[in-house]
């Protein structure tokens, strides 16, 4: 999304240079709020823009290309392939990856994380009539819970703090959810932890917790967070922070002239918050980002 917006925003300001987006992803840039409300959804349906748009506006779009490293002396990219690419302006908006469980029985079958159009397919197919349990409650955790309640057989969640989105929109709101969830028979075990993943020929049969409850699951989703896609940015001058995200003044600047960082990937000032630095994993946030790092790009 920050990407995208960049791009827009540099074709709508005039800018008449050369454009390459590149994503290891096989697919164009697509709304992935969606993947957790319409699981079953046709990869199609959710492009925020089609081929025509980037043919028309000539900006080159690479898929399935990896990044691998950046030499901001040389203002190159190397890409998984062997490729190397010469930049002028550089925006590195590569975002971040579901955190997985660090417990035994992460590798068996049908334990699943929620990141592309065909994990969302994948799990709709994997949990309908059957024993769900969903560990995590922040958004992905609820949107699919809610999403499932009349497919699954039973939807058990599982989450560490008291209540839902307890971090993120405060107790009041998390009450709400957990009650509105309940009455459709969604079950909860709040400020407890997966300690197991127990499997049957290699498929899931049953999820351990801290508290000693067992419960049946013939599908774990696992939404617990997430990791910053930024190796391959290690042994280059950009600066990160103690978590791996990407550093960067109110310009979407990292410490690097002409690298700039948007979306998921950046810690930057929050003006509400008297500039103190965040991360906010969210959808129109990257897309401001994108903006503002396409304006400065043009010096505006």
């Amino acid at each position: 999304a920050a990407s995208l917006i960049c791009a827009e925003t540099l074709r709508q300001e005039n800018f008449g240079g050369r454009i390459i987006m590149i994503t290891r992803d096989d697919l164009l840039p697509y709304d992935k709020t969606r993947l957790s409300k319409v699981m079953n959804v046709e990869s199609d349906s959710i492009l925020l823009r089609r081929m025509e748009f980037f043919h028309q506006h000539d900006i080159e779009v690479w898929l399935r290309k990896e990044a691998v490293s950046v030499d901001t002396d040389k203002k190159t990219v190397t890409f998984d392939d062997g490729s190397v690419q010469s930049y002028d302006q550089l925006l590195i908006s590569t975002g971040c990856r579901a955190k997985g469980l660090d417990v035994p029985g992460m590798k068996l079958d049908n334990v699943r994380m929620l990141e592309t159009p065909e994990d969302a397919r994948q799990i709709h197919t994997a949990c309908l009539g059957c024993n769900v349990v969903l560990v995590g409650t922040s958004f992905v955790g609820m949107e699919v819970a809610s999403y499932l309640i009349d497919k699954a057989s039973s939807i058990t969640v599982i989450g560490s703090s008291e209540l839902p989105y307890q971090n993120t929109l405060g107790k009041e709101i998390g009450k709400v959810t957990m009650t509105m969830l309940s009455e459709k028979n969604v079950r909860f075990y709040m400020n407890d932890n997966v300690t197991e993943v127990r499997g049957v020929d290699g498929k899931v049969k049953e999820v351990v917790l801290k508290s000693g409850k067992v419960i049946p699951a013939d599908v774990l989703i696992v939404g617990i967070g997430i990791k910053p896609n930024s190796e391959f940015l290690r042994g280059s001058k950009i600066q990160m922070d103690s978590k791996n995200f990407v550093t960067v003044d109110k310009y979407m600047r990292t410490n690097v002239p002409s690298v700039f960082c948007g979306g998921d990937l950046a810690t930057f000032p929050l003006a509400m918050a008297r500039n103190q630095l965040v991360n906010i994993g969210h959808w129109q946030m990257a897309q401001a980002h994108g903006r503002i790092a396409a304006l400065n790009m043009l010096d505006k």
